[in-house]
């Protein structure tokens, strides 16, 4: 208990001897774009497994009754309907009846589908399938609930709105999770075969074992239809081999286990960071992962199946600091610049140990927060981590870690602090998993408690002038933010600030990570 106190005692020094103390957001989606030359891409969209209600109360076109369904695994979906340009980039022709790039491509059948599918898993950009039903309903619903979107006449190409054609993909708005034309432009073959529904629980399902009609969803550009067939929940069969110009489809891409997510150093003017999505070994595939500003996380495999996650952090500005001298004073406003992507959770054991080979921690567990590491220490795994070809990485800056930390919120503290943290009144004296607490609302876990975070900054007296990307540059102590299992709740803020010199070890002493966008 001595050893404690005088760790604490550490920590809190140059805290405490200053006489002006200082202080203080489905899942979303990552978007992954393939390039299969000549400027012709595909763009998907990330969909994380949930559970959702399936189908209608209403028994129209099949889709009675409501029942439950879980998507365990996630998938890449495209973020379109696939365009004639794109088909005929795969096959050389393009069938469709009305003409045009941009326009989904039609007139295909479910087998004409499954022959384009062979062909583009054939050229090493990935897996890829049609949805099934379950996923098709799962990401057009996006966590509503209800037959319809509430702004049809804004997301689908209807009769009313469409004229006797299909349109352009990608003119009407999004649903939540990033995806255009759902509902309208063109039905959307499912792998599925066609069966009625039942009502009991159901787990990835992907539809009867056999049947003569495959599944198509979405409804269609109203060229000869209403808002009816346009309904998240409407359902109809076709025959696999049956073509029409109202038939298209968008595609699945697979989600390769066990594969990492390496940064490529060039970067297009305007767009985001570009990462390649799958590695083989020795060589650099076309497929590429491009990350635009607030679109979500970024997992990246370690090796072994340890995943790190990162939470992209879109630019903004927000007020640091706090009135009270205890959690850091002056109050003054500070923008961030740059997006950047932060680590969801502390760092663990096991990702430091697939990095550096040891586990220094006094607490074990592998998906316990990784502890007794100092500042120079944290530099070490870093600069092991970027050679690695997997991005460039480093400790956030103070800023950044309390701008992540507040996530739009005023509050010096969370006013649900035993929700969201681990500190010493319901800690138990040691660190916890990460992740089991209450996330903040930008989806990062154990911003507050469990261990403090060492920050880039070194310690310097806050200014109460407004700053663009502030980071301290010189001092003898580093920053440490966010309280820890050891600390009372009321240093477990968005505000407290501490230090301690980069040599120091602790078992309350931590990190998480920032990746920088390219």
């Amino acid at each position: 208990m001595k050893r404690k106190f005088a760790e604490l005692l550490m920590v809190l020094k140059s805290l405490l001897s200053r006489s002006n103390v200082k202080s203080e957001l489905a899942d979303r989606t990552a978007a992954c774009r393939l390039d299969f030359g000549g400027g012709i891409m595909l763009d998907f969209v990330f969909v994380l497994p949930g559970k959702f209600l399936m189908g209608s109360k209403n028994n129209v076109y099949g889709g009675k009754p409501v029942h439950e369904v879980e998507i365990t695994q996630p998938f890449y979906l495209g973020v379109t309907e696939v365009t004639q340009a794109q088909w005929e980039a795969v096959m050389g022709a393009n069938p469709s009846y009305f003409k045009g790039a941009t326009l989904p491509v039609e007139n295909v059948s479910w087998e004409d589908c499954q022959v384009f599918i062979e062909k583009l898993n054939g050229k090493g950009l990935g897996t890829f399938r049609l949805p099934t039903e379950a996923e098709w309903e799962y990401s057009c619903r996006a966590g509503t609930t209800g037959d319809y979107t509430v702004k049809m006449d804004e997301m689908a190409w209807v009769r009313r709105n469409i004229g006797d054609t299909t349109s352009p993909v990608g003119t009407k708005e999004p649903n939540i999770l990033g995806l255009h034309d759902m509902l309208g432009n063109v039905y959307e073959w499912c792998q599925d075969w066609y069966a009625p529904y039942n009502q009991d629980k159901q787990t990835d399902p992907k539809g009867a074992a056999v049947g003569s009609l495959r599944v198509v969803r979405g409804g269609w550009g109203g060229w000869g239809d209403t808002y009816l067939s346009s309904r998240m929940t409407y359902r109809c069969g076709n025959s696999p081999a049956g073509r029409d110009n109202l038939l298209g489809f968008r595609l699945v891409r697979e989600r390769a286990e066990g594969t990492g997510v390496v940064v490529n150093s060039e970067r297009a003017e305007g767009t985001g960071a570009v990462v390649n999505s799958e590695r083989a070994e020795g060589t650099r595939p076309v497929v590429r992962l491009e990350f635009e500003q607030g679109t979500g996380a970024v997992s990246l495999d370690l090796g072994g199946g340890v995943i790190l996650v990162l939470v992209l952090i879109r630019p903004g500005k927000f007020m640091m600091g706090s009135w009270r001298a205890i959690h850091g004073s002056p109050e003054h406003e500070v923008t961030i610049s740059q997006p950047f992507y932060l680590g969801k959770y502390e760092v663990t054991q096991a990702q430091w140990q697939a990095v550096r080979g040891s586990n220094p921690s006094k607490f074990k567990g592998a998906t316990l927060p990784v502890e007794c590491v100092s500042w120079d220490d944290c530099q070490e795994f870093i600069e092991k981590l970027n050679g690695k070809g997997l991005g460039t990485f480093r400790l956030p800056t103070e800023a950044e870690w309390e701008y992540a930390c507040r996530a739009g919120i005023t509050d010096n503290y969370t006013r649900d602090i035993d929700e969201m943290a681990w500190h010493y009144n319901n800690s138990g004296k040691m660190t916890h998993p990460v992740g089991m607490k209450k996330a903040n609302p930008w989806g990062l876990y154990d911003m507050l408690g469990n261990v403090m975070e060492w920050c880039q900054d070194s310690y310097v007296d806050y200014r109460q002038e407004m700053q663009i990307d502030p980071i301290g540059t010189w001092g003898f102590d580093c920053v440490l933010r966010g309280g820890c299992w050891f600390f009372s709740p009321i240093y477990c803020s968005a505000a407290f600030r501490a230090a301690a010199q980069p040599c120091s070890r602790s078992d309350f002493l931590g990190f998480r990570l920032v990746m920088m966008v390219q």
